[in-house]
Order: C-alpha cells, then structure tokens, then sequence
C-alpha cells in the first residue's frame, strides 16, 4: 500500500525530516493551518518515517525524518515477509554476553540440546527495520522483526534495504558483543549472509475471486493468515501491480461523478440535435 500524501502533506514531510524546524513554522512555510500539519506529522510518525528529534524539548520539537521524505516522492508501505539470513559462526573467543542495554539480549530458548538466544537490534534512523537476531550453537539467523510496516520508493528497493539492513544488525551486534568482552567470528562478513527463505510481497485481498487462485507465472495465493492473499517473488511485477491499485484508488472519487457526467453530456447531446434539426429546417 501507499501512504496517499497530498502535495501538502509531501512538503510537510519533507520540511518536517530536515530536523530544524518546528511544526508551526512548518505551517508557516507551507501557508496551511497547524491541525494539518500535527495530522500529517503523526501520520509519518505511525509509520515510522518520523521520531522527535533528541536535540530540542516537547514544547518546542523538531523532528528526526526518513531521508526518503525530504524527495518528495511517492512511498510504497510494505510488511517484510519471510526474510531469514544465516550466518555460520566460525569461531567464539569469550562469554556470550547477555546484556539487554548493550546487546539487546531478550530471551533464552531450549527447543532441543543447547540452549539457544534471541537478541533484539533496533536501529535509531527512522524507516529502517528492526532485527532479531537468533544465535544458535553454530550459527546465527537473522529477521526483520514481524508485522512492522517499512517504506520504500518501490518494492525493489524496499527488498535490497531490507537485506542491507538485516546484515548490518548482525555486523553492529558482533561488534558490541565484541566491546563486552565476546569476540565472535562469523563467515565472509562483509557479504550478506545466506538468505534461507523466499521473501516475497503479499497484496491482501477482499474479493472471493482470489480463491480461485491465479494463473500467472510467479504468483499464487496464500490462505495461512485467514484472508487470502496474492503473492510473488517478482519485485518488477509487484511494483507494477502496487502503482496500479494507487492510480485505481487516486480514480475512486472520478467514478462517483460519472453518473452526474453522463446525465450532463446526455443534456448537451439532446441539446445538439435539437439545434442541428432547427438548423435543417
């Protein structure tokens, strides 16, 4: 899905990311009231592209944006489905260290023999993923945390992001494991790690004709969260269909006219051939 910001909702969004002005001289720039600017700004906030900046109080905030919003381009929303990069852990120097604030230790598990952690690797810049991380006796795997909805100019970028993002959590989270006194080494770190999964974009749908199925190569249908969804791994054809439902859904309010459109043109034809049969005479 897309955000559906109006032209003054982007320039709002895009004075609001640069992290130096408040929200009344937002309004000001933009010439429209402050409610619409609060609106806007909490909208953005929702989806994660905007947080309080650090540097100012409550009273008087600026705010810290997505570097997508100061382009003013339409943003595609999408939850990350699927992803999983695994790691080989090659060598450990140390006690794994458990430290909730300097490493996002979460939880232990045992589902079988050793016991496994979960850590929790969030990231500070607005619209990137947050990242478990699942460190197994030989291997780590990693994943964008679930439900959490991202943005991208596309799909296609918004799948590379989210493998650069999830690599980098691992890389930070050795590096911190490495300050408190755990040296971990793991396979050809400056790659990717191996992606074990099938990410893919899921479009929810509303209609019974989904549960026919589909027919096209690279897509199908999945019922396992109780609505059906279409799916692909085709990030070119998701995007297509993606700017499709947007142009479909900037049409809507066309569509509630065209009976009063019809009625009109109805009018000025009747109108026409009168006038052409007087003219005739």
């Amino acid at each position: 899905m897309d955000l559906n910001l109006t032209d003054t909702q982007k320039r709002i969004a895009s004075l609001a990311a640069r992290e130096d002005l408040t929200q009344a001289q937002i309004a000001r720039r933009v010439g429209c009231n402050k409610s619409t600017v609060s609106r806007t700004i909490a909208k953005l906030i929702k989806f994660g592209l905007l947080q309080p900046s650090p540097k100012t109080g409550y009273t008087c905030r600026w705010y810290k944006g997505s570097p997508d919003l100061r382009t003013g381009r339409d943003l595609v929303v999408s939850r990350p489905h699927n992803y999983q990069l695994k790691y080989q852990i090659l060598h450990t120097d140390g006690d794994l260290s458990l430290d909730p604030v300097s490493v996002g230790y979460y939880k232990p598990w045992k589902p079988r023999g050793d016991v496994r952690y979960k850590f929790l690797w969030g990231c500070d810049s607005p619209g990137s993923a947050n990242i478990t991380i699942d460190v197994h006796p030989h291997t780590i795997i990693a994943y964008p945390d679930g439900k959490q909805e991202l943005s991208a100019p596309s799909l296609e970028i918004l799948n590379t992001r989210v493998l650069l993002e999830t690599h980098e959590a691992v890389t930070s989270w050795v590096r911190a494991q490495f300050w408190q006194g755990c040296k971990i080494e793991i396979n050809k770190p400056e790659v990717c790690g191996e992606l074990i999964t099938r990410p893919h974009v899921a479009f929810r749908g509303s209609s019974g004709l989904i549960d026919q199925g589909v027919t096209l190569p690279g897509w199908w249908t999945d019922h396992s969260h109780g609505i059906p969804e279409v799916e692909t791994d085709q990030w070119q054809d998701a995007t297509t269909l993606d700017e499709a439902i947007r142009t479909i859904q900037g049409m809507t309010p066309i569509f509630s006219e065209l009976p009063q459109l019809t009625r009109e043109i109805r009018e000025i034809h009747d109108e026409l051939k009168k006038l052409k049969g007087e003219s005739g005479k």
